[in-house]
């Protein structure tokens, strides 16, 4: 029986590429993201194994939530669980707009629900990983990104607080800290993308992970770009 991997935000860049990589390793992968057409490409791409499930759904709704979730516990339970949504706004202590709301829904609370429905499964089997994307602002300051900044290390803290709750368990659950990654978020920047990370390597840096012996795991992971400016 295939092993089970879930991933949040999947639709492109680091989701889109790792789906791809656990297709190819047998793995039946769920994936969601709100951009239907994105979803459908990825599928057509690679579902020629029928090992993939692309799922339209605003994460958003809690409600919408609790029933996909309940879908993918049908099949199993998931191996693999990739909190991977995650979205950039700046804002500022002097913004007219703040994000905070918005952000901390997206980038902190469905990775707290879909974790809180799925950790009693895991935990009963005494198998699987955890992988959360922070970012490097999990660990450092921007002034422009005020709410994006908080946001992030919150999603820090919600990864330290997990570790505590697995350490009587063989569950693992590791955070990557990227610095910016070449994804579409930059489209139209004058940015050098080519000298960002790229999602392939934080993909692999999951892979690799993934053949680490039972009782070793990886807490954090800090990945950098050589361009000194990141």
């Amino acid at each position: 029986m295939s092993k089970i991997a879930l991933i949040t935000g999947s639709s492109r860049g680091i989701g889109r590429d790792l789906a791809i990589k656990l297709v190819d390793k047998g793995y039946r992968v769920f994936v969601s993201a709100r951009d239907e057409k994105a979803l459908n490409s990825l599928s057509d791409d690679v579902n020629k194994s029928g090992l993939i499930n692309c799922k339209s759904i605003d994460l958003l709704d809690s409600n919408k939530v609790i029933s996909y979730i309940n879908n993918v516990l049908d099949v199993g339970v998931p191996d693999l669980v990739v909190h991977n949504l995650g979205l950039y706004l700046e804002d500022a202590f002097d913004s007219e707009t703040s994000h905070l709301d918005l952000l901390l829904n997206t980038n902190l609370k469905v990775a707290v629900q879909i974790t809180k429905l799925l950790l009693p499964h895991l935990k009963k089997r005494n198998t699987g990983h955890f992988f959360t994307i922070c970012s490097l602002l999990s660990k450092k300051a921007r002034r422009e990104a005020l709410s994006y900044t908080i946001s992030k290390h919150a999603l820090r803290g919600f990864h330290k607080v997990l570790v505590e709750e697995l350490k009587d368990s063989l569950v693992k659950a590791t955070a990557i800290f990227p610095g910016p990654v070449n994804t579409s978020s930059w489209s139209g920047l004058d940015v050098p993308r080519e000298e960002f990370i790229q999602p392939s390597d934080i993909s692999s840096s999951i892979i690799n992970l993934l053949d680490n012996s039972n009782y070793s795991f990886v807490n954090e992971l800090d990945i950098y770009s050589k361009n000194s400016i990141f």
